[in-house]
């Protein structure tokens, strides 16, 4: 999208007393500089086993993925959706074609729709649309708890159906389980720039997911996506780009700036008997156990509830000979660079 195009869609009619966008041109050329395809044709940066692993899993049919990725700002949100393109990718090569993964749904906060949140990040999310629709991601909205307690009304049966539809439609489930970029913001009484690290993540959302999935057949398989330094592209604190994105931008800095690091993907069935109790699952023990998976892959001071693990011994680390050979497995092309990546 060039510069005009990206003017073009920021100048529509608005409502009286809309607040005008913040974004300067120059801003608007980052959220929008996608020049390349995205190279969606092979996985990137996995070892061979890694392919292995998620061929032999997704092999009877049975099993389906679910993508988990951590959210302290929102550019950190693509890395997730290029790992389900890795995922689809890896997995068609085994699957039957009437069982092939056609893409994946991301699922949205409901206000990104309705336009209730800040102007930049509406901004963004439209300048995005492309490349969204490069990697097959169709979206979901759906309302959050922080939504729900500022009065959006929640229609459950409206979210069932259209996650029911996600796996009967082949589409893999994309969530970010924080629900907000709260972990990016400045850290009360933190030295300046400091943030706060990992927030407690909804209650029963990827519970919830979890049995939809089961409902439908399906062995839920968790993939985790751990992004650090997408707060130094769009920084939440401050609500702007920040000046080393923008010398990325336009190639005065070489070195990345963002990268993702992949554990290694766990069958729902594997973790839930260490976390049941009496045959019952307790109200937020998967969103726990996941928030700890997920912290493992950022570094300690991004870590923030999730610094000092509870669950993670209670589930007996599978595959423990790979385990750090996954963690390395990172993208390494997340570059603003020719690619169009950060």
């Amino acid at each position: 999208m060039s510069i005009e195009a990206a003017g073009r869609t920021l100048e529509k009619p608005r409502e009286p007393g809309h607040r005008k966008s913040r974004l300067k041109s120059a801003e608007r050329y980052i959220f929008s500089l996608r020049r390349e395809p995205v190279i969606l044709h092979s996985p990137r940066n996995h070892p061979p086993y890694y392919g292995d692993y998620v061929r032999n899993i997704m092999r009877d049919g049975r099993h389906f993925p679910i993508v988990l990725g951590t959210h302290k700002s929102h550019p950190g949100g693509f890395p997730p959706m290029e790992e389900a393109v890795d995922i689809k990718n890896i997995a068609n090569s085994v699957l039957p074609h009437d069982q092939q993964i056609k893409g994946s749904r991301f699922l949205f906060a409901s206000s990104l729709d309705t336009e209730e949140q800040d102007e930049e990040v509406v901004t963004y999310f439209k300048l995005a649309q492309p490349t969204l629709v490069k990697l097959g991601v169709k979206p979901l909205y759906v309302v959050r708890e922080k939504e729900a307690r500022n009065g959006t009304p929640r229609n459950r049966e409206e979210q069932y159906n259209a996650l029911m539809h996600t796996v009967e439609e082949g589409l893999i489930p994309i969530v970010l389980p924080e629900g907000s970029v709260e972990s990016g913001r400045q850290k009360p009484g933190g030295r300046p720039g400091e943030i706060k690290g990992m927030i407690e993540l909804e209650q029963n959302g990827i519970r919830m997911l979890v049995r939809y999935m089961q409902r439908q057949g399906k062995i839920p398989v968790l993939f985790f996506v751990g992004v650090t330094g997408e707060n130094h592209i769009y920084n939440p604190i401050t609500k702007k780009i920040t000046g080393e994105a923008k010398r990325k931008a336009f190639w005065l800095k070489r070195s990345s700036i963002m990268r993702a690091v992949i554990d290694y993907p766990t069958s729902v069935e594997d973790i839930l008997p260490f976390l049941e109790e009496n045959g019952q699952l307790p109200r937020g023990a998967l969103e726990q156990y996941c928030g700890e998976r997920l912290a493992q892959l950022l570094p300690l001071n991004e870590r923030g509830v999730y610094a000092e693990p509870e669950l993670l011994g209670c589930v007996p680390v599978l595959r423990r000979d790979t385990t750090h050979l996954f963690k390395a497995a990172y993208f390494s092309s997340w570059n603003l660079d020719s690619k169009g990546s950060f």
